[in-house]
């Protein structure tokens, strides 16, 4: 329930992805089909910085500039785009984020 939710989400907020080969948790390609779809969906909100080779969470402390120049080029990008724009999809964010959670609450992942 909550993969679905998340591979159907729609939303025009700026998202970063990051991922990593090396991520035995979550699968890279799998991650990369959601991030498609929500391309495909909102061209240009989605961004996305792969690490070669980094485990799960941990691409900050392996890759501490990259990671850290994503973040940068991301608020860049968010900071830079049209106010009007992403104010607007902020409110449609905050009005659906809560299905999502909902859903990833009831899922196995919280478990």
């Amino acid at each position: 329930e909550s993969s679905s939710a998340f591979h159907g989400y729609d939303t025009r907020v700026p998202s970063l992805w990051l991922l990593s080969e090396g991520d035995v948790v979550s699968d890279p390609k799998r991650i990369r089909l959601v991030h498609q779809k929500w391309e495909r969906r909102n061209p240009g909100t989605v961004t996305e910085v792969e690490f070669e080779d980094s485990q799960h969470v941990l691409h900050l402390r392996k890759h501490p500039q990259d990671y850290e120049s994503a973040i940068q080029k991301h608020f860049l990008h968010v900071r830079n785009a049209d106010p009007a724009q992403y104010e607007s999809a902020l409110e449609e964010f905050l009005k659906t984020a809560r299905p999502l959670e909902d859903a990833v609450e009831r899922s196995d992942w919280a478990k």
